[in-house]
């Protein structure tokens, strides 16, 4: 219901298209704004509306905007590689380390719509109504 024009209705005609399309997946949001566009205006979500080409014209513009992101983080610690006469031969990444071992955490996050030289620009929503940079919160916890 994040998509404009999104209602009930609306939401199990996509269940029912993408079941008839054999649309592999789940029904979430972050599944509907990797799909293509041709895709997307396949599952002829608005069918029978008057206002069908504004409200698919609307759709595309936010899928078009809407991020996507993937995310993965490794741990690991970095030990040194001893040669065979005995001298360090640099460091190399160890993925399984131990209780009391220093740990590196490399978190990455990449924009799939957006090139390497490109940036995420601001955060609009006419519910947000002024100019905001986003920003990412990364929360580590010792369970």
């Amino acid at each position: 219901m994040q998509l404009p024009h999104f209602d009930e209705e609306v939401i199990a005609t996509l269940k029912k298209r993408r079941a008839e399309l054999k649309i592999q997946g789940k029904n979430g949001i972050y599944e509907f704004i990797r799909l293509k566009r041709e895709v997307i205006e396949e599952l002829d979500l608005f069918a029978g509306d008057p206002c069908k080409a504004d409200k698919q014209k609307d759709l595309m513009e936010v899928v078009n905007h809407m991020p996507r992101v993937e995310c993965s983080v490794n741990v690991f610690t970095k030990i040194e590689k001893i040669n065979e006469d005995g001298s360090v031969g640099g460091t190399v990444r160890e993925f399984k380390p131990c209780a009391s071992d220093y740990l590196n955490v490399e978190f990455r996050v990449r924009y799939d719509h957006l090139e390497e030289d490109q940036t995420e620009g601001y955060v609009h929503s006419r519910n947000f109504p002024y100019l905001k940079k986003h920003a990412w919160h990364i929360l580590m916890i010792d369970s």
